[in-house]
């Protein structure tokens, strides 16, 4: 005689795959939360690798890197159209980040540069299509790892690498680098009240707000120009391009906002270039001129940032 088959029945069965599929909701999140843990770890222990390069570029040279350079010993450079290009631009173009290379364990890359012409000059363009992870927040979900930029006055394409860690230039907005007039062969042609500038040469001792109170490095999530059909904007370690859409805004940003302006402003806002911001729930990290990284909420009152973003204005700022 046959024994009956051992199996579920149909309610037994739906009432499993319910369970599994509780489970997984419930598991999901936790799952997403601990990815994220790891990237933001990540992208913590990058900025802290920056910090240190800055430090030591200190070390040896006294101060720390400059913004972008717009002159390189009052040498001519050829590349760029001097009539046409922005005068501040013309003459380099290496940036503060392209000045730490050696102090990120990329002074093999850092030896391809032919700085004796502008950073655009077609010899260096190879050198300029490099991802570097430690330039790269893993929490970017938007950022290209290489991305194209247009010389509008050469009609030149190059491809760059990505960055989300552009210095923090200070309070003033990035546009009047632009404005900037006439020939510079010494000085500064824009000048910014925080770290990093045309030209800057800041050391700690010029810091007097103190090195614990300035912010010096920022993270800066892939920026949406909703102003143009939600085309991505991106930053960029390489330096700064002449002639190509916002080159300043690619290697720093300003303070004027605090992280993540635009997702949390009522009513909604649209964001600038120069924002900073993350894809980290609830603000952004920041490496401040001491070394050490932060994370700063973007719930922060904005007087507050702005004061942590200058280098020697006097404001007391307490616990951020």
């Amino acid at each position: 005689m046959s024994r009956p088959r051992a199996g579920f029945t149909l309610i037994e069965l739906l009432v499993v795959i319910a369970i599994i599929a509780t489970l997984v909701a419930i598991l999901l999140p936790a799952v997403q939360q601990a990815r994220e843990a790891a990237r933001r770890s990540t992208c913590k222990n990058n900025l802290k690798q920056i910090g240190i390069a800055l430090h030591n570029y200190h070390d040896v040279f006294n101060t720390f890197p400059p913004g972008w350079i717009g002159v390189n010993n009052g040498q001519h450079h050829t590349g760029v159209d001097e009539g046409t290009a922005i005068p501040a631009t013309w003459r380099s173009g290496y940036c503060w980040s392209t000045m730490i290379l050696p102090y990120v364990e990329q002074g093999a890359l850092y030896d391809t540069f032919d700085f004796s012409r502008v950073i655009s000059d077609p010899v260096n363009h190879p050198s300029l299509a490099k991802y570097l992870p430690v330039f790269a927040c893993p929490s970017d979900g938007n950022a290209e790892e290489i991305f194209e930029v247009h010389d509008e006055i050469n009609d030149i394409e190059m491809q760059i690498g990505l960055s989300n860690y552009p210095g923090v230039a200070g309070v003033d907005h990035l546009d009047a680098a632009d404005l900037a007039e006439g020939e510079i062969t010494v000085g500064q042609q824009y000048r910014n009240d925080g770290i990093f500038f045309h030209n800057s040469k800041i050391r700690i001792a010029d810091i007097t707000d103190g090195t614990s109170n300035t912010l010096m490095v920022g993270e800066r999530t892939t920026f949406i120009d909703e102003d143009h059909g939600g085309e991505k904007f991106y930053g960029t370690w390489t330096g700064l391009i002449p002639n190509t859409e916002h080159p300043f805004a690619r290697i720093l940003g300003h303070a004027e906002h605090a992280p993540n302006y635009a997702k949390r402003a009522i009513p909604p806002a649209h964001g600038h270039a120069e924002d900073f911001g993350s894809s980290h729930k609830g603000g952004a990290q920041f490496i401040l001129a001491d070394g050490s990284v932060h994370f700063i909420s973007d719930n922060l009152d904005s007087g507050v940032f702005q004061a942590l973003g200058t280098r020697g204005s006097g404001e007391v700022v307490g616990q951020f």
